[in-house]
């Protein structure tokens, strides 16, 4: 587990040095927005507000493709200060059109290290999504992005085969 997540990193890493110095820049990033899952603890019996909060740092290789290196964390506002679903990881936005435009969609892979809820602690995580990007020619821009996420070791309990977690964030680059 941790040489995929070693050979991940070195991966993205590379990836980030070979981008041409003219393409490149550097956004900060915070989303925020409701999650959807039944592996959040407090479940849907007792009820609580679940939510998703992510902070990242993203570099541009190209003119469609960003690097991000993300902490993403889904939780239950009826179970605070248990664990929740949780990854750090890398991501990779692939956009629709070039960085001259003022709007593009784009798709969201990543690749992490994280857990859900008690049983899985520690685990390969991996996630998907589509979103919008507005404003990208100007300095901050916004950002819709609907999002699946999936800690990839099978729970050992009720939790069903592999929790995961459903993500409808709106964010902002800085």
């Amino acid at each position: 587990m941790k040489r995929l997540v070693f050979i991940t990193v070195a991966f993205f890493s590379c990836l980030s040095m070979a981008a041409d110095k003219e393409d490149t820049f550097k956004h900060w990033y915070i989303g925020v927005g409701p999650a959807f899952s039944n592996a959040l603890v407090g479940g849907d019996k007792t009820g609580g507000t679940k939510y998703n909060i992510a902070l990242a740092y993203e570099q541009g290789l190209s003119e469609r493709l960003d690097l991000a290196y993300f902490y993403d964390g889904s939780f239950n506002t009826s179970s605070q200060g248990s664990t929740g679903i949780t990854e750090f990881g890398a991501q990779l936005n692939i956009f629709a059109k070039d960085r001259g435009a003022d709007s593009s969609v784009f798709l969201d892979l990543d690749l992490g290290y994280g857990g859900g809820n008690r049983n899985i602690d520690g685990s390969a995580m991996g996630g998907f999504g589509i979103g919008y990007q507005f404003f990208r020619t100007k300095e901050n821009c916004f950002e819709v992005l609907v999002r699946h996420n999936t800690v990839l070791t099978q729970a050992t309990s009720n939790l069903g085969s592999y929790p995961s977690v459903d993500q409808v964030r709106l964010g902002i680059r800085f």
